[in-house]
């Protein structure tokens, strides 16, 4: 790189001596920026964690609720007035997730089963509907995180 950068001196040097200001002008920019591409320049790099994430999933595409990969799609019926309890199987319509219909005492939901780190954060969105219901109304949507340390009760399945 030394002798790169004294050849070009130089050269420059030879240059305006003979007149070729042009030239000299053009030589003394790319010996400026060769001057500075020899410094070495270091980027830190840091890994972050992302396995199986982005998690994206449309739900569309498909009528077959097992067909949603790293998905758990299930729900449940619990009727607080009898005691009664049942399985419930939310409706993938193949252009969306259809997690209860308009019943009373259903619950439908989604685990996302890919574990990640939360070191950077976590950023979601996402777009729901809710419509219809009896009197009293009572439709929602709950968003939770669970520890993956820890194991989920998921015994109603």
């Amino acid at each position: 790189m030394a002798k790169t950068l004294l050849g070009f001196t130089r050269l420059v040097r030879t240059s305006l001596r003979k007149g070729g200001k042009l030239f000299a002008l053009t030589a003394l920019v790319f010996l400026f920026f060769q001057f500075i591409a020899s410094f070495s320049v270091e980027a830190q790099v840091v890994e972050i964690p992302r396995e199986g994430f982005p998690y994206c999933e449309t739900f569309g595409g498909t009528t077959d609720i097992n067909d949603f990969k790293n998905t758990i799609i299930r729900g449940n019926i619990r009727n607080n007035v009898t005691g009664a309890t049942g399985l419930y199987t939310p409706t993938a319509t193949g252009t969306s997730l259809q997690l209860t219909d308009n019943e009373e005492w259903h619950n439908g939901y989604v685990i996302v089963d890919i574990p990640f780190s939360s070191q950077f954060g976590v950023k979601t969105s996402f777009e729901y509907y809710s419509y219809g219901g009896n009197d009293p109304a009572a439709d929602g949507l709950g968003f939770f995180m669970f520890d993956a340390d820890q194991p989920v009760d998921r015994s109603e399945e």
